[in-house]
C-alpha cells in the first residue's frame, strides 16, 4: 500500500494521526464493498439503498442506462475484482457517475478513493468535498471522516 500523508496546507490535519486515519479508511472501504453484496443486513441505509444483486450483465445494463445504485455496484465489482478484473480507475469512473447523480454511498466511496489515491490522484480537498456531500445526506461514515479530517 502506498504511503499517504495529509498536507497541512490543505486543512491543517495533524500528521501524527495519518496512520490511524488510513487504517480507518481501509475498514470503511471493506464495509462499503462487502455489504452491498452480502444480502439483507437489517434496515440500515446500506441494505435499503442497494438493489438485490442480479446477474452481472443485468447490473451492467442498468448501470449503463444511468441507474446510480447499479453504477455503484459495478464500481464495487471493479474495485474488488468481483466478476471482472480489478480496475480501480474504472471503479472511480463508475463511482463518479453515481456520485454525480447524488448517490450518497457513491459519494462516500469516491471520497475514500481520493483520500487513498486509489484509481485517482490523491487529493484531500476533493476527498473532503465528496465526504461533505455524502455527510449532508446522512452517511454516518462520511460524517466521521469529515470530523477526522478537521480534527
Amino acid at each position: 500500500m502506498a504511503s499517504f500523508s495529509f498536507p497541512r496546507a490543505v486543512i491543517g490535519f495533524p500528521n501524527h494521526l495519518c496512520p490511524e486515519f488510513r487504517r480507518g479508511l481501509c475498514l470503511w472501504v471493506l464495509l462499503l464493498v462487502l455489504l452491498p453484496w452480502s444480502g439483507p443486513v437489517g434496515r440500515s441505509q446500506w441494505a435499503t439503498n442497494t438493489p438485490a444483486p442480479a446477474s452481472f450483465e443485468e447490473i451492467r445494463q442498468k448501470a449503463e442506462a444511468g441507474e446510480p445504485a447499479f453504477q455503484r455496484l459495478i464500481a464495487n465489482s471493479y474495485l474488488m475484482g468481483d466478476r471482472v478484473n480489478a480496475d480501480p480507475v474504472a471503479a472511480a469512473r463508475w463511482f463518479r457517475l453515481a456520485a454525480e447523480k447524488n448517490d450518497a454511498l457513491a459519494q462516500f466511496a469516491l471520497g475514500l478513493m481520493y483520500a487513498e489515491g486509489k484509481g485517482v490522484s490523491s487529493d484531500l480537498a476533493e476527498a473532503v468535498r465528496w465526504f461533505r456531500q455524502a455527510a449532508d445526506q446522512g452517511v454516518a461514515e462520511a460524517q466521521l471522516n469529515l470530523g477526522v479530517c478537521y480534527a
